[in-house]
């Protein structure tokens, strides 16, 4: 398949993934999804475990800044100086989600928990920004870093008003966190490596996908338990360690020769 074929095809998936996600009814916010299952507090905080838990974020987003500049004089793992301005953004907002989540945990409702989801949405779309770089070309990803910075935004934005005019919809961002999910793997068949360890990055996406099922059995996992530990809190965690692989990726990726 030659490349554009293959651009074309990613370009059409794309289209039909987006007519099929605005051919169902609005998807307003479950007001139920704000009661967690661990409702414990701890010298004076409620949610505790669910707020304690975005620690990690804060850690490893500023461990994260710190590799990138570590290795930004290094062309074996950052060829191109452009590289490091979606990873700036996506290890900024790892840092931004952890004060997010943890103000969202603190008082769960819809106005905090725009929040929690915009620096969320800055840094799937970073991470998309990332892999278009290193799969398709530096230039398409560095020129639609801006775009999808704004697509993401705009999803949350557009959550948010139409929750306050009494119509809330999902859909667009929805589409925003869980495309990507499909989308990485495609650039990932579709376009060669620009460089090794991806390992590191399968890891990063199949810690993401348990993050979100952990997300979904809060209250079963907090019930199978026995209290220790909620869903929730075990998502945070795995979302971190996400964040880790990807942080491993840059430290020990290397450039695989070959002609862009």
């Amino acid at each position: 398949m030659t490349r554009t074929a293959r651009m074309v095809l990613l370009v059409a998936i794309t289209m039909i993934s987006v007519l099929i996600t605005f051919s169902f009814s609005a998807v307003p916010q479950d007001p139920d999804y704000h009661n967690f299952a661990d409702q414990r507090a701890l010298w004076g905080i409620p949610h505790f475990a669910d707020v304690l838990s975005n620690l990690p974020f804060i850690l490893v987003g500023f461990w994260g800044l710190w590799v990138c500049r570590k290795v930004a004089g290094d062309p074996s793992r950052m060829a191109d100086a452009r590289e490091r301005f979606p990873l700036w953004v996506i290890f900024s907002g790892i840092v931004m989600v952890g004060f997010g989540s943890a103000y969202y945990h603190f008082a769960p409702s819809n106005e905090t928990l725009l929040w929690d989801r915009l620096p969320i949405a800055l840094v799937i779309m970073a991470v998309v920004a990332m892999i278009l770089c290193e799969r398709w070309d530096v230039k398409t990803g560095i020129l639609l870093l801006g775009p999808l910075l704004l697509l993401g935004l705009a999803s949350v934005m557009y959550w948010q008003a139409t929750e306050l005019a009494g119509q809330g919809d999902l859909r667009f961002y929805g589409f925003v966190m869980l495309y990507p999910i499909l989308l990485i793997p495609l650039l990932v068949v579709l376009f060669p490596p620009r460089y090794t360890g991806m390992g590191y990055l399968y890891q990063m996406l199949g810690l993401h996908v348990i993050a979100k099922l952990f997300e979904f059995m809060d209250r079963s996992i907090f019930e199978m338990l026995g209290g220790l530990m909620s869903g929730h809190t075990l998502k945070h965690l795995f979302a971190a360690g996400a964040i880790c692989s990807l942080i491993f990726y840059i430290q020990k990726r290397r450039l695989i020769a070959r002609k862009f």
